[in-house]
Parts: structure tokens; C-alpha cells; sequence
């Protein structure tokens, strides 16, 4: 049998941890036990889940906060089985989630470098949306998914399993990421693993029912400039430039999108630099960032508008360049 170790970082989840916790007991595979790292909450949490009676819990409760992904750590260094499932206090298994994990491990002849992931349905509370994601970008043979995981972020640690070895190799999660550490996680461990993508969904990610890391801006743009600076030269080495300017444009996007624009000019210089063709989009971003970054941000809300915007700004550039170009970001 697979046994696994389930951990929860949590933290002031007094409304959530609950249901959490109950897809994880209804489970259609046995699990052997669940470790809950409560990292210094001030609700009610740590009263909910000890008014809970059930043997497989393993509540651990920190002297300080130290943030999820150090909570997260101190779960998986104590888990007493070798493989680990990772799940969030306000997120739902869906029933058969470790069941087709335990197959995928039988398959490999329970090889510790495997890494498995899965997609979901996210559920936001505001719109009532469910939409299901989708990492085909990332699907590839189990022995490619390092090359993968370096050209784009795609998955999350609620869909997460691999062994307690594997992290131990990658010196576990790196607790100083800001966010996007789902994908610092998943690139370290696909260089070491064999990786395994379940296309159908095995869990619900809920968004906009509380604070949460995803939501905050800042952190937002300053984890994937993290994780992208972090892994620059292994970027490059797998990718060479086209990996690297496909980042670049990304946290550029993020930077407008989520109006943080203090390192704007440094990064745009960075995509100039490694590009000889003249493309819309960056001069479009370039007439405009000079003529209304404002509008720029509103625009960026509608990716429709945006794209029609950015075509519009290109034929004005065409126009205007020998202007702009004595003003170059």
C-alpha cells in the first residue's frame, strides 16, 4: 500500500478548515495520517480543528508566524510516511485524488523521484464562476517536465504529490519566495523527478473568500521576478532567449496589470535588448507608457481592448518613432 502524509499549512481558516479537511476523510483511497501546521493563527482555527475527533490528525502549532510555505515545510519534515500530499485549509480533494495518485506511484514501481500534479476547477466567489484549468502547455513525457515547468508556471500544491525524499533532495520548498512558489516547488522538483500530469481535476481552488497570497499585488509581480531571476541561467541554458523573453514579457504584463510599475523601465530595457524584430506589443507598451500609463492600466483589464489597443499604438509608433526614439525608455 502507498501510504501518504497530508499536509495543511493554515492560517486564520476558522471558516474553512473544515470543509477542507472533510474532503480529505472522504477520500476513496486510505490515508495514514494529516498534519495541520498552524501558523500562529488569532481566530478560532486551532479550536476547530482540535474540537475535530479524528486519529489521522497531527496538529502542530508554531511560537511564531512564519508564512506558508515555512509552516509547510516544518509539516513535511515531520511526516512519518513516504509520500506527500499537499493540500490548503481553504481548498477541496475531490474524492479520488490520492487514489490515482497511489496508482501513478504503483506504476513507477513506487520510484521516489516522481512528481505528480493535477489540475482543478477554480471556484470564485464573487462572479460564482467554476472554471477548469488547463496545463496542456505542460504535458510531456515524465523525463521533460524540467524543461516544462522553467518555460511556465502551471501547478498548484493542492494537486501536488511526490515523496518525502524528493523534497528532502531539493532542500525542501524555498520559504523566502513571495508567491509563485507553487512554481519554484515544481521546477526544483521535475529537475530531480519524473513528472506526471492527471489532466482531469482533483481538486477546487477557491479564490476571493479571504486573504490569501494570490491576492496580493505586490507579492504577486515580486514572486515571478523572483523565481525567474532565480532560475535565470537555467532558463536560458534550456530555452536560450525565446524561454527568457517569454518571462520578460510576462512580468511586464503583471506589472501593468497589477499597477507595479517601479521596475517597469529596467525590465522593458531587458526586452528590448534581447529583441531584433519590432513587434507590436512592445511598441505598442512603449507609446503608450510614455503617452498614459493610467489608461494603460485600464486597458490591460480587457485583454480584447488591450490587444486592439496595443495594434492601434503600433501603427501610431510607426509614425512617431524617429520622435520616441530620442526619449528610449
Amino acid at each position: 500500500m502507498i501510504e501518504f502524509s497530508v499536509i495543511i499549512p493554515v492560517y486564520n481558516r476558522e471558516h474553512t478548515i473544515k470543509t477542507s479537511l472533510d474532503t480529505i476523510f472522504n477520500q476513496s483511497y486510505p490515508i495514514q495520517e494529516i498534519i495541520i501546521v498552524d501558523d500562529r493563527s488569532t481566530d478560532k482555527t486551532v479550536d476547530v480543528v482540535s474540537s475535530i475527533n479524528n486519529s489521522l490528525i497531527n496538529l502542530i502549532q508554531l511560537d511564531k508566524n512564519i508564512g506558508a510555505q515555512a509552516a509547510r515545510n516544518v509539516g513535511i519534515k515531520s511526516a512519518k510516511y513516504p509520500w506527500i500530499a499537499l493540500n490548503d485549509s481553504d481548498d477541496e480533494w475531490l474524492p479520488d485524488h490520492l487514489n490515482q495518485c497511489a496508482e501513478i506511484i504503483k506504476s513507477t514501481q513506487c520510484n521516489p523521484y516522481t512528481f505528480i500534479y493535477s489540475t482543478w476547477i477554480k471556484h470564485d466567489h464573487i462572479t460564482n464562476q467554476k472554471i477548469q484549468s488547463n496545463l496542456s502547455f505542460l504535458k510531456c513525457p515524465p523525463d521533460k517536465g524540467y524543461e516544462k515547468m522553467l518555460y511556465h508556471p502551471g501547478p498548484m500544491f493542492q494537486g501536488m504529490v511526490t515523496s518525502k525524499k524528493a523534497f528532502e533532495e531539493i532542500d525542501y520548498n524555498d520559504a523566502e519566495t513571495p508567491s509563485h512558489d507553487e512554481w519554484d516547488t515544481s521546477i526544483r522538483l521535475s529537475k530531480i523527478c519524473n513528472t506526471y500530469q492527471i489532466e482531469e481535476p482533483h481538486f477546487i481552488y477557491h479564490v476571493n473568500q479571504g486573504d490569501c497570497i494570490s491576492a496580493n499585488t505586490k507579492r504577486t509581480v515580486d514572486g515571478y521576478k523572483y523565481v525567474m531571476e532565480k532560475h535565470k541561467d537555467e532558463i536560458i541554458k534550456t530555452g536560450g532567449q525565446a524561454y527568457w523573453k517569454f518571462h520578460l514579457e510576462m512580468l511586464l504584463r503583471l506589472m501593468l496589470k497589477h499597477k507595479h510599475t517601479n521596475e517597469f523601465i529596467s525590465y522593458y530595457n531587458q526586452l528590448n535588448n534581447t529583441k531584433k524584430d519590432i513587434n507590436f506589443y512592445k511598441l505598442g507598451i512603449s507609446f503608450m507608457y510614455r503617452v498614459n500609463l493610467n489608461l494603460l492600466d485600464k486597458l490591460f483589464k480587457n485583454a480584447l481592448i488591450t490587444n486592439i489597443a496595443l495594434r492601434l499604438s503600433y501603427l501610431l509608433n510607426l509614425l512617431v518613432k524617429p520622435l520616441l526614439n530620442k526619449t528610449m525608455l
